[in-house]
């Protein structure tokens, strides 16, 4: 049921990171990195659905950008996880992908690590002859490249598998180089590893004081090793030495610290396992029937969740292709259509975790409820989340535009007072020249070009169409405030109109004076006038306008 529920928080948070990515999220090489490091964190917290949702974040990106030396890391990330939630086809699908980019690439180091983890993996499934194929390989390539903290391991890697084939001879061999390569720190992994295996080799060859003695010599190293299968094996393997000496009260004290370490779930049917067998042994049948019975739930659990994330597999590998391809084609997609994808992808395991909810209840009903509750909460949190960024992207959208269209109004009131105050200036010029020319013919007498010249320039004189042309086109930039301000004062008169508009406009005092003909000293106490009869400070004339009028 724990896998199950991971897969589908994996797949629904996989799709929500996937289309964050694709909106252009987090796609420098530094952010690569810090999503990588921050997985591996995660991994070791068993985390595994943050890790993989960061994980593919950084695929994508790694991919987008060509960084083939993080993508190889990014794809061995990918397949130990898998491989830690017992998902094995999945685990050697991204480690083959990443051996062959790191063949493509030459990448000595990438080909070692794969190598070792596709070697690990075949033991997993118990076949041996493969696992030191793989294992033997990267020791090849250890050796060539002088790594002489990888030699130690990979040879504590190939004990493991020699002891595992029944073979400690071969395992004593192995453990012999691992000794004289490793560092001498109880706080190594590597080093604690290999005296573990060591243990489990002088077990194996039914040496049980030698086993007992390097046991207890090792015993309090456990607590500096952040690994907790390293730690649940080395531990049962201590319960399977006192449960040989016949010491049973040590044998299930060791094997419950084992419990505690919090294994992975394999090592703890097979805690369980021995547990039964102990208990057993000691005559307690009644407890050694309730461990057997928990190692057939687990064991039933185990092979049926794996039988659901087997049939999930290809259709949830499907559609992270899909969205890794629509990413790469065109990254400019929009935002709406990959909204609304994330919501079917909700819907439809919402859909899913409900009707699994009810299914599970006839057997873990307590548990399976709060689950739901906990499911539901983070949608939730997430639908909301959602719900608000798309109110804050609306609101700038909003307020871009009023801000736009603001300065594309003013942009044409100021288009609007130049023209105006060019058509101003240039009737202006034209009625000097009509009055100088009047004097000229006057003084002249009769002359019928200059008088025909006078003509001309009067029929340019465009005053009686001048005020009409400026509202028309007013009137188009600001469609709202003539009719706002008529409604208002029904009472102003077209000059005063006229007047208002020009201060709407933001033109000068020197300006709305020349455009009205009329003296800076004319122009104070018209707008005193104006401002008076609309019942507003002369100073808050403008503001009142713009704010309380034209808004």
């Amino acid at each position: 049921m724990i896998k199950f529920n991971f897969s589908i928080r994996f797949v629904f948070l996989s799709f929500l990171f996937l289309h964050i990515a694709a909106m252009g999220y987090g796609n420098t090489r530094e952010d690569c990195e810090q999503l990588l490091t921050l997985s591996r964190e995660q991994r070791a917290e068993r985390n595994y659905a943050q890790a993989l949702e960061n994980l593919f974040n950084a695929k994508i990106i790694a991919e987008d950008k060509k960084w083939n030396d993080l993508k190889i890391k990014i794809l061995n990330l990918i397949g130990s996880i898998y491989s830690d939630i017992l998902d094995h086809n999945k685990a050697m699908d991204y480690y083959l992908k990443g051996y062959h980019l790191a063949l493509k690439e030459s990448d000595e180091l990438g080909k070692l690590v794969f190598l070792n983890n596709i070697g690990v993996l075949y033991s997993e499934v118990k076949d041996y002859e493969k696992s030191h194929e793989y294992i033997k390989q990267a020791y090849t390539i250890a050796k060539q490249l002088n790594d002489t903290l990888r030699i130690g391991r990979l040879a504590t890697n190939l004990a493991t598998i020699a002891r595992e084939n029944n073979n400690p001879d071969l395992a004593e061999k192995y453990l012999a180089v691992s000794f004289n390569f490793l560092p001498k720190n109880p706080n190594d992994l590597g080093y604690f590893f290999a005296q573990s295996v060591k243990v489990e080799n002088l077990y194996q060859r039914a040496d049980y004081e030698n086993a007992e003695k390097l046991a207890l010599e090792i015993y309090h190293w456990k607590d500096n090793i952040k690994d907790d299968d390293v730690k649940s094996q080395f531990l049962l393997t201590f319960a399977k030495i006192y449960y040989q000496k016949k010491d049973f009260q040590k044998a299930i004290f060791y094997a419950r610290e084992a419990l505690n370490a919090n294994p992975k779930l394999t090592i703890k049917v097979e805690i369980y396992d021995y547990l039964a067998k102990i208990y057993q042994e000691k005559q307690s049948f009644g407890l050694s029937i309730q461990y057997k019975d928990s190692v057939i739930l687990l064991s039933d659990s185990l092979s049926r969740l794996n039988d659901i994330n087997q049939r999930a597999n290809d259709q949830i590998r499907f559609d992270l292709l899909h969205l890794e391809n629509k990413f790469t084609a065109n990254k400019e997609k929009q935002r709406i259509e990959r909204i609304l994808f994330v919501c079917i992808i909700v819907f439809f395991f919402v859909f899913l975790l409900v009707s699994l909810w009810i299914f599970r209840m006839l057997s873990v009903k307590n548990r399976q409820k709060k689950i739901m509750a906990e499911n539901r909460q983070k949608i939730a949190e997430l639908e909301l989340k959602e719900e608000k960024h798309s109110q804050i992207l609306l609101k700038q959208q909003v307020k871009e535009n009023e801000e736009r269209l603001s300065k594309e109004i003013e942009t044409k009131n100021r288009e609007l007072a130049s023209k105006v105050l060019f058509q101003s200036n240039r009737n202006g010029l034209i009625e000097e020249i009509i009055t100088h020319l009047s004097s000229i013919l006057h003084a002249q007498g009769k002359n019928g070009t200059l008088g025909l010249t006078i003509q001309q320039l009067k029929r340019q004189l465009k005053e009686s169409n001048e005020w009409e042309g400026f509202l028309v086109y007013f009137e188009q930039i600001n469609p709202e405030f003539l009719s706002a301000l008529k409604k208002k004062h029904s009472d102003l008169t077209a000059d005063e109109v006229r007047f208002l508009s020009y201060i709407y406009m933001g033109l000068s005092s020197k300006e709305i004076a020349q455009l009205s003909s009329i003296t800076f000293a004319h122009y104070r106490k018209k707008k005193q006038r104006i401002a008076t009869k609309l019942e507003v400070d002369t100073r808050a004339l403008y503001h009142y306008l713009v704010n309380e009028v034209g808004e």
